[in-house]
């Protein structure tokens, strides 16, 4: 039987979801799952091929498997997408919200998309055997995860970064306010009792002279790999997310039963992107 072929596209978030996405509608067909890096690799994205960094089940496309998809046949077939779909051997994504067509795409295509919907994931505990470290915590690593365990600890995000500095990326995202950070705040210390607030972020001096936070950890001052920090946010008992995939991970690979998850709203700052398929319907969401 023929497998299911994934692009990979984007940083470590990104990839997860299309990993997510593939696995699950490999697990149901009984096939293999090949993941094709050709994009990542070309990009140099700053997270590398993050894929690797994990107990995924799948494999990587070969160089012969590969000439069944060019590069030029993916940007056509990109470009007619909302015209033509499957062309040319690839099924693209046409919207963010969950396409209820895909579960029934003819097997042998190349899936090509972002598909941040949860809604195309295996089980929880699936993926959270998948996407366990491929290289365990170091002790002290392992001493921190251990602590937010012990107490109610609350991971905190903030990506500024590109966001703020990249006219495109903030014109598609958008950056959390600092009144969305107050009011995340607030509501973790109105629902968790005794909050212990733990902080990543790419900007910690702003999350100083911003966020009034009793009892912040900040742990992006370790410079910790970005999957180190991935799998601390997921220790945590609870999340304030930014309208990042990375952090989003961290919430939803946390396994904490009684977890409370707040994320901005809305997701995408750019119109035309829609974000209603893409968290939980439990997660707590707040104006961006």
């Amino acid at each position: 039987m023929q497998p299911v072929i994934v692009r990979l596209l984007g940083g470590m978030g990104n990839q997860l979801f299309q990993y997510a996405m593939g696995r699950k509608l490999a697990d149901e067909r009984g096939v293999d799952l090949l993941l094709d890096t050709r994009f990542v690799k070309r990009k140099g994205h700053v997270s590398g091929l993050a894929i690797e960094l994990f107990n995924v089940r799948a494999t990587f496309i070969s160089e012969q498997q590969a000439q069944h998809f060019s590069e030029q046949s993916w940007k056509l077939s990109r470009a007619l997408r909302r015209f033509w779909r499957p062309l040319m051997g690839f099924y693209h994504e046409t919207t963010f919200t969950y396409d209820l067509k895909l579960a029934n795409s003819k097997p042998g295509l190349m899936l090509s998309g972002f598909w941040q919907s949860y809604k195309y994931f295996p089980s929880p505990s699936v993926l959270q055997k998948d996407l366990a470290l491929v290289s365990p915590f170091t002790e002290h690593q392992q001493t921190y995860a251990q602590t937010m365990a012990s107490c109610n600890s609350v991971a905190v995000h903030a990506r500024r970064g590109d966001y703020v500095n990249d006219a495109k990326a903030l014109a598609k995202h958008g950056v959390c306010s600092v009144e969305y950070y107050r009011h995340a705040v607030a509501k973790m210390e109105e629902l968790v009792e005794s909050p212990v607030f733990y902080v990543f972020s790419d900007d910690p001096v702003w999350v100083k002279q911003n966020l009034p936070l009793k009892n912040a950890i900040f742990v992006s001052e370790e410079g910790f790999d970005q999957e180190i920090d991935l799998m601390l946010i997921a220790s945590c008992k609870h999340q304030i997310i930014a309208n990042s995939s990375f952090s989003w991970w961290g919430a939803y690979l946390n396994s904490y039963a009684n977890k409370q998850v707040v994320l901005p709203q809305p997701w995408f700052d750019a119109p035309e992107l829609s974000d209603k398929d893409m968290s939980p319907d439990n997660w707590i969401r707040l104006p961006k």
